[in-house]
Parts: C-alpha cells; sequence; structure tokens
C-alpha cells in the first residue's frame, strides 16, 4: 500500500488550524487508498486525537515561524538599526538561526524517512513551510537516493512582498537572498520531484514572479461536517449571533469590537435581535507589548460588557467545538487588517463560507475577492428585475480620457489616527481627488436623481492594462445632496475587477431626501494611475412589496472603512434571510473545491501515472478564485 506522509512541523497542540488541516486531509489520504503517516512537532502530546491505525511521530524540533525568514515581509524591520559593529554582530548570529533552523529540518526529515522504506507512489506532503525549512530539505534529498522514487509536495502560506503588484517591482531586490535560498535548494534537489502550492492565487502570483519554482494554488480544506451541516442549520428562533471567531489579534480587528458592539447596542443588543460571540484567547504571551495591549485593552472592555448579551470564549477550541460555533454561527465578522491579509488566505472565512454563514469583511484583500463573483451576480440581476428610472453615461473632459486620471493624495498615509481607532487608507482631500462627469469641480456638478430612485448602480468595465489579477481596486465616494445643496450622506465603496468579461459593479444606497449625487473616483491604495472608460450610473427603484432598504451586496458585504461596520452589520441584520439564502446558494460551489478529497485529488493529478480518488458528485470543476 502506497503512504500518504503528512510532514506538519508546526502542530504541537490539538485544535487550531495545523490540526484541522492535518486531520481532515489525512482522513482523505486514508479514503484514497493510502496508508497514513503524521509528522509533527516533538511538543504535540495527545495523539490519541487520531485514529489508531495512523503513524504520528512527534519529531520535529522547530516550526515553521521565525522572524529570521529571508522573505520581503520579514525584511521589512521598523525597529532601529544599531551600529555597524553591532549589526555586523547581529546579521552573524541571524545567519546562525537560520543554519541551525535548515539543518535540524533536515536532521529531523531523515530521522522520519530513516523509519519508512520509501516506495515509488508515496506521497509527502508539507502543507506549511518557509524558505529556511525548504533549503533544510534539500539538504535532506541530496543525500538519500531513495527520496527520489517519491512526490514532495511543498506548500507556503504566507507572502514575500508588501502591497500590490504595481508596488512589486520596487521591492525586488530585497528578494535576492529569498532567489538565493531557493535556487540552493533547486540545485541540491536536482532530479527530485517536487511541487510547489500556495494557497491563493495571489501568493501564487507572487512566488512566481521569482522565477525559480512553478507554484500552483491548492485549495484550502474544511471539516466535511461544515459541508453537510450547512442544510441543517436553518434560520433560528431567538437572536442571530454574531460572531468573531479566531483568536485575539490586531491584525483581525480584535480592537475594533468595543467601539462596534456599543454602535449596535440600543437597538440591537439590548432588544435581543442580536448577540455576539467573541473568542478572546490570546496567542501572545502576556504581559503584552504594543500593539498587543490594544487587545488586552479591548478585551477587558468586553469583559464589562452584560455576558448575557455577549459570550466571550477565552480558550482555544477542539475541532469538533469549532464546527459546532461555525455552524451555531448566523453572520461572521472578519474585520482584518487588508494590508496582512492582502494576499493570503483566511481558514476561517473559508469556513464559514463552507458552512453558508454570511460575512463582513475588509475591503481590498483576498477575503473581499471572494465576494467580488456573487456580488457582480446580484447587482446585475438588480438592473435587470427592478424597474429603471434614469441611466447615466458618464463623458470625457478630453477625447482619450472618460474620466480622470487618478493619483493617490499626495501625503496620504496607511493607518492615520482617528478619536477612536486606526483607520487604514483614509479619504484624500478633495483636491487631489479624480472627478467624474466634465471635469467641473465635485462640489458644482452633481447629477440629479430620478423621482423616486431608490439606489444607485455602477457599472464599469475593468481597464484592460491593470489586468485581472494586480491587486488594483478603485475607491469610488459617492457624495448626496438635498435640494437647496446642503450634504445628506457620503458613502465609499472599494472595488476591483471581475472576472476576464464582466462589470465591475457597485451600490449605493439613495435617501429619501437625496436630490443630486456628485461621484469621486481614486486609486484606492496604489500610486499608479487609473482611467476608466464606459461608467454607468443606473438610478433603480425600490422593490414595492419590501420596506426594508435593498441589500448592498450578496453572500457578505465588503467595508471600505472599518467605521462602515456598524452601518453593514444593521445591513447583514434587516436582510439576513436574503443574505443566508445566497450564502447557502454560494456554499455549493465552494465546497466543490475547498473540500480535503479535492486537496487530494489535486495533489496526486501531479502524477498522472496515479489514480484519483474518486470524485463526489458535488467536485465539480473549479469554478471559484482561490
Amino acid at each position: 500500500m502506497a503512504r500518504f506522509i503528512l510532514i506538519d512541523h508546526s502542530l504541537q497542540s490539538v485544535g487550531g488550524h495545523h490540526f484541522e488541516y492535518a486531520l481532515h486531509v489525512l482522513r482523505a489520504a486514508e479514503r484514497a487508498g493510502f496508508d497514513v503517516w503524521l509528522a509533527a512537532n516533538r511538543r504535540l502530546r495527545d495523539s490519541g486525537q487520531f485514529p489508531e491505525c495512523w503513524k504520528v511521530r512527534p519529531l520535529y524540533q522547530f516550526t515553521t515561524y521565525t522572524r529570521h525568514r529571508y522573505s520581503g515581509e520579514v525584511a521589512r524591520d521598523p525597529r532601529p538599526q544599531p551600529l555597524w559593529p553591532w549589526r555586523l554582530i547581529t546579521e552573524r548570529w541571524i545567519e546562525h538561526r537560520r543554519f541551525l533552523r535548515a539543518s535540524s529540518f533536515a536532521r529531523d526529515t531523515a530521522t522520519l524517512c530513516g523509519e519508512i522504506e520509501l516506495e515509488p507512489g508515496d506521497q509527502v506532503f508539507v502543507p506549511t513551510l518557509s524558505e529556511l525549512d525548504l533549503l533544510g530539505l534539500a539538504q535532506y534529498l541530496s543525500h538519500d537516493n531513495r527520496t527520489l522514487r517519491v512526490d514532495w509536495h511543498l506548500q507556503f502560506h504566507y507572502p514575500i512582498f508588501a502591497g500590490c503588484e504595481p508596488d512589486y517591482a520596487s521591492q525586488d531586490e530585497r528578494t535576492k537572498p529569498l532567489r538565493h535560498i531557493y535556487n540552493q535548494a533547486m540545485a541540491l534537489a536536482a532530479n527530485h520531484r517536487l511541487h510547489f502550492y500556495t494557497t491563493s492565487d495571489h501568493l501564487t502570483a507572487q512566488q512566481n514572479r521569482l522565477g525559480v519554482f512553478p507554484f500552483q494554488t491548492l485549495p484550502y480544506p474544511v471539516n466535511p461536517i461544515l459541508q453537510t451541516g450547512r442544510d441543517h442549520a436553518a434560520e433560528r428562533a431567538g437572536p442571530l449571533r454574531i460572531a468573531y471567531l479566531g483568536d485575539a489579534r490586531r491584525e483581525k480587528g480584535y480592537q475594533l469590537l468595543p467601539g462596534l458592539i456599543q454602535r449596535l447596542w440600543h437597538d440591537y443588543v439590548a432588544t435581543n435581535r442580536v448577540k455576539f460571540v467573541v473568542q478572546s484567547n490570546f496567542h501572545f504571551p502576556l504581559p503584552a507589548r504594543g500593539d498587543e495591549l490594544e487587545v488586552v485593552e479591548s478585551a477587558a472592555a468586553l469583559r464589562r460588557l452584560p455576558q448575557d448579551k455577549i459570550a466571550l470564549v477565552d480558550q482555544p477550541v477542539e475541532s469538533e467545538e469549532f464546527c459546532r460555533r461555525t455552524l451555531a454561527t448566523d453572520i461572521g465578522m472578519l474585520l482584518y487588517d487588508r494590508r496582512a491579509y492582502f494576499s493570503r488566505c483566511s481558514g476561517v472565512l473559508v469556513e464559514l463560507l463552507s458552512a453558508g454563514v454570511p460575512v463582513l469583511v475588509s475591503a481590498g484583500c483576498w477575503m473581499a475577492d471572494q465576494l467580488g463573483d456573487a456580488t457582480r451576480d446580484y447587482h446585475t440581476g438588480l438592473r435587470h428585475n427592478r424597474r429603471v428610472l434614469g441611466k447615466t453615461r458618464l463623458t470625457p473632459l478630453h477625447s482619450r480620457n472618460s474620466i480622470f486620471p487618478l493619483p493617490l493624495a499626495e501625503g496620504r498615509r496607511e493607518g492615520a489616527e482617528t478619536s477612536s481607532h486606526r483607520v487604514a487608507e483614509r479619504v484624500p482631500t478633495r483636491k487631489n481627488r479624480g472627478i467624474i462627469g466634465d471635469g467641473a469641480p465635485a462640489s458644482s456638478h452633481r447629477i440629479a436623481i430620478p423621482s423616486g430612485a431608490s439606489d444607485l448602480l455602477l457599472f464599469f468595465p475593468w481597464p484592460n492594462d491593470l489586468g485581472e489579477s494586480t491587486g488594483a481596486y478603485v475607491r469610488v465616494e459617492t457624495s448626496l445632496f438635498s435640494a437647496d445643496g446642503a450634504t445628506v450622506d457620503c458613502w465609499a465603496l472599494v472595488i476591483g475587477p471581475g472576472a476576464k468579461g464582466r462589470l465591475s459593479t457597485g451600490l449605493v444606497h439613495l435617501p429619501p431626501n437625496a436630490a443630486t449625487v456628485a461621484v469621486d473616483w481614486q486609486n484606492a491604495y496604489g500610486r499608479q494611475l487609473v482611467e476608466f472608460r464606459g461608467v454607468e450610473l443606473c438610478f433603480v427603484a425600490s422593490d414595492s412589496g419590501n420596506k426594508r432598504p435593498t441589500p448592498r451586496g450578496a453572500v457578505g458585504l465588503v467595508a471600505a472603512d472599518p467605521d462602515q461596520a456598524p452601518e453593514l452589520l444593521i445591513d447583514l441584520i434587516e436582510n439576513y434571510s436574503h443574505y443566508r439564502q445566497t450564502a447557502a446558494q454560494f456554499a455549493r460551489c465552494w465546497t466543490a473545491w475547498h473540500n480535503p478529497d479535492r486537496v487530494v485529488a489535486e495533489l496526486l493529478s501531479q502524477r498522472r501515472a496515479l489514480p484519483l480518488p474518486a470524485a463526489s458528485s458535488t467536485a465539480a470543476a473549479r469554478s471559484l478564485p482561490a
């Protein structure tokens, strides 16, 4: 019987993403007919949580996590650098630590393979590794000819560039040490069958930019119970459960929760329309330092709230309990830092969407991109199903432009401070914005809103010169005015490219007293000029049978700024049946890609001579971006 060997040297305990990933992938490998092996960190003690027939070996000394990696993300160290003598000593010490990491991985892998008589058809999968782990693996492979018989599947989870693709060129110099490591590994492991993966298309594009190994995107597997249990998790009586799942981290927006809950308290929490469930265990040691202090203070603020209105979970939960909490969630909150999660896959989001749970996510990152196609389909349906009261196609100021090119506003920075919390990507000054229309200032050029219009729909093709996966986004800001010129409301959208041949879309609510609208455009995060053609503004009437405001999207909603989160949560609450229905429909396609059997099938497809596991009836061809 061929063996499927999963090496996760970061797996140290039961529970968490590492445990979940290994458990479900190895079960799928067992269903595919493999003899299953698991190699984990030495700290793993409770191997009884795995089936008795599995060979579990806690062998590895180090995890993959270290601040001494070569990747571009780690190279951006904001701390002051020491004087040159100490810098030289520090650099040598860091190189020594890197050498120890690589050597340790080589030694521990040799110990593991010493227990196994590797045979043709065996598959080795390392779902989370760094470039230092790769170098150590290559060092071992170069000394053991038996390793030529098997396939080695290697997956990377973290970015090597900061920001979006237009900014990558300026960082190429910083990736030279990483390229050097990759080239070393390639030379040492020559003639081995190495297959490289990431968990998102953006990460794949980053790795392929290095031009050393070819990478492809692998689906992120979730517990099959989430897929089979979603149809039984119908709407329940009682308050809607709005959940923050995963440990308490600043990069996951935990510090935003006290203010957000306070904004909804009077109308929704105190009246038992909603209840918040917040996982609040810390991933960092106490006492906290730096940004972690804000997380600890936010946790203390949440504990002062009435515990019958908000449930706090202070300990990590095991696999089955996490599944129950996910299936019991009505709305998931993932207000993550877009810079940290621009290209990274979120396991929590994959799990929530698999369970058909509507979500609220941050704009301008991988999470928001996953909702794009469903939202575009919904907006297109509104244009066809609602009464259209008027359309405006924007004309250019100059023949070469339909819309002003929009550079990033001078002096704008991410992380600007406000009175309540830090908000990334603040709105630039009006004088630096591009203006839609005939070029007049936004304050004088306004588009009349037809009588009876309840919503404004925007449709536009994405510019060909920007491509489809560059990470470029446009920020659309709408200003609504009354008949006497007073500002009624403002709303911002961050919109990315649609699928090839598809329009990008947006929706803005129009208050009853709004008479005109001005629409300003800017590059959301980058500095390159943006030019759009064929923008259509479509004014539609409300649904006569529904007194609630029109849902802004489908499956979930995207917050252009954290300040929008309370209003978007209200949209999800008031239109919950719509979001729940669209999320359930979305889950059927989503789970065709994000399931353990599909992961194993994708790995085995690299060896055409090996039979693939039997595909389930729902395992259709990949239909969604990873």
